[in-house]
């Protein structure tokens, strides 16, 4: 502690429980990273739509 790395052994609920939060994130995070993507075609669909209409 104190600003220090701590090394500590998960049980094995423990470590079943982190994977799965840590694939979760990765999860989120591509479908953010994919929704970025996708928004700026969809913002420019919309304006289009919007000036025909």
């Amino acid at each position: 502690m104190n600003g220090e790395t701590v090394t500590r052994r998960l049980t094995v609920g423990e470590a079943q429980l982190y994977r799965g939060c840590i694939g979760n994130n990765r999860r989120i995070r591509a479908l953010v990273a994919r929704m970025r993507t996708v928004e700026p075609k969809a913002a420019e669909l919309i304006s289009t739509e919007g000036a025909s209409g």
